[in-house]
């Protein structure tokens, strides 16, 4: 079974409740997609943007 695809696409924004998420890059390989996103919250104890790694493996 395959999952729907619930992250925005390169260069894209989604807001999901109180987070934003910014798609940076991309990079595809034969064996794994790997993606690289900025998360930050709206409340301020959130509010400074992270880097989060998503490795999709085929």
């Amino acid at each position: 079974n395959k999952c729907a695809r619930y992250w925005p696409e390169e260069g894209e924004v989604n807001e999901y409740g109180e987070w934003k998420v910014r798609a940076l890059a991309r990079t595809s390989t034969a064996d794994y997609t790997l993606r690289e996103f900025l998360l930050q919250g709206h409340r301020p104890n959130f509010s400074e943007p992270r880097r989060i790694y998503h490795y999709h493996f085929q």
